[in-house]
C-alpha cells in the first residue's frame, strides 16, 4: 500500500479518537480546552483521512 493510505488511516483513527474523547478532554482541563471543538476537529481530520485513503494513486 502507498504511504498516503497509511497516513489516511492514521488520520481517520486519530479523528475517531478525538470525537470519542472530546468530553473527557474538556472535563480533564476545563479552563484550557473549553473553547476547542474537538468533535469538529475529529470529523474534519477523519474526512481528510478518508480522502487520502480513497484517493487514486498515480502509479
Amino acid at each position: 500500500m502507498p504511504e498516503k493510505v497509511y497516513k489516511g488511516f492514521a488520520l481517520l483513527l486519530f479523528g475517531l479518537l478525538l470525537c470519542a474523547g472530546a468530553g473527557s478532554l474538556v472535563r480533564l482541563w476545563p479552563r484550557v480546552l473549553s473553547g476547542i471543538p474537538f468533535s469538529l476537529l475529529g470529523i474534519l481530520l477523519g474526512g481528510f483521512g478518508l480522502f487520502l485513503v480513497f484517493q487514486k494513486s498515480d502509479s
